[in-house]
């Protein structure tokens, strides 16, 4: 690890300016080399081949799991490596990667101790859930989810009556191969591992289920 590419989004839960440049110079206390940044979704992600041109070795990504599903996933032929900080509201996959979740941390210990990790996939025609994956009618809610974070309540509202139709007003998604599964239900979580897939169906018929889903 040593020379970077950084992506960021300001939109993402902590992913502050103010925090990427407290990020950047821990790069440049390291000595490490800063070949360009990207702020996403602003700025369109970097391409493997422009990487290489810069000798990158590392793409940082500081971002939330969306974005940082997004770049892996447009990244997934680039054969660099990739250091995943948290940066988002829930960093469901900072937290499988790290014990610690101080970004400052990680990368000292990162530049320290080089240590690789595969990382299984759920795959869904064009999309990769690196850890985990929701389907079904109640996956809707995340919309109104992401209204509410940024504050538009006009949005919100409209999306919370789309996910509530989806959810109450279908039969649902079944899930066939699993002999344990077989109804039909709001919502299948299904979640990657190094052997295969684990599957969960939930019932997503109460609040208190919604509430999990969408939040």
């Amino acid at each position: 690890m040593q020379t970077l590419w950084f992506i960021t989004n300001p939109n993402s839960g902590t992913a502050t300016r103010a925090k990427c440049e407290a990020l950047e110079a821990v790069f440049k206390e390291r000595g490490l080399t800063l070949a360009g940044r990207t702020e996403f979704p602003d700025q369109k992600l970097p391409e493997g081949e422009a990487l290489d041109q810069a000798g990158v070795d590392t793409v940082v990504l500081f971002a939330g799991d969306g974005t940082i599903n997004a770049a892996l996933s447009a990244l997934s032929e680039w054969k660099g490596d990739f250091l995943i900080l948290p940066g988002g509201t829930m960093n469901l996959l900072a937290k499988v990667l790290h014990s610690e979740l101080d970004p400052h941390k990680i990368i000292h210990a990162a530049h320290e101790e080089k240590r690789r990790m595969a990382l299984p996939f759920v795959e869904a025609g064009p999309h990769r859930a690196f850890v985990g994956l929701i389907l079904g009618p109640a996956a809707a809610w995340a919309r109104a989810r992401e209204a509410a974070r940024k504050g538009r309540i006009g949005r919100m509202l409209g999306a919370v009556r789309a996910a509530w139709r989806k959810t109450f007003d279908r039969k649902g998604i079944r899930v066939t191969g699993a002999p344990a599964l077989g109804d039909h239900y709001q919502a299948v979580f299904v979640f990657p591992h190094l052997d295969g897939l684990d599957v969960a169906a939930v019932d997503a018929r109460e609040w208190s289920a919604i509430a999990k889903l969408g939040w």
